[in-house]
């Protein structure tokens, strides 16, 4: 397997952004040091053609515009919750009920913490 590293591009705030390509054979992925983002994924076809299954963009600008978390690996968790509040740090915090009630796939009515968008 190889691992190689570059400069991917700069965000809004001039911040480097880098991507790691790992390859073993046919198989390859790339992430970001934004938010884990999985920029791409090439993988054979069943016919042994190489073809990236995964949706990404070619700019840091297109993933800071885009609020769909497309490529995102990292955030505060992917379940279900029981209750609409967690207690962080001795402090209340309250969920979204975005799923018939059910607090699903958590997303902090405090939007600054976007775990998806930062530089890791």
């Amino acid at each position: 397997m190889t691992i190689k590293d570059n400069v991917f591009g700069y965000t809004h705030d001039g911040k480097e952004v880098r991507l790691y390509r790992m390859q073993d054979g046919d198989f390859s992925v790339s992430v970001l040091s934004l938010g884990g983002i999985i920029q791409s994924l090439v993988v054979p076809d069943r016919l042994g053609r190489q073809v990236d299954v995964v949706l990404g963009f070619d700019h840091v600008a297109d993933y800071e515009k885009q609020n769909c978390y497309i490529g995102a690996t990292i955030g505060r968790c992917a379940n279900r919750m029981r209750t609409e509040n967690i207690v962080l740090n001795d402090k209340k915090v309250f969920l979204a009920k975005n799923d018939k009630g059910v607090t699903c796939m958590v997303v902090f009515l405090d939007s600054t913490k976007k775990f998806g968008k930062r530089r890791y």
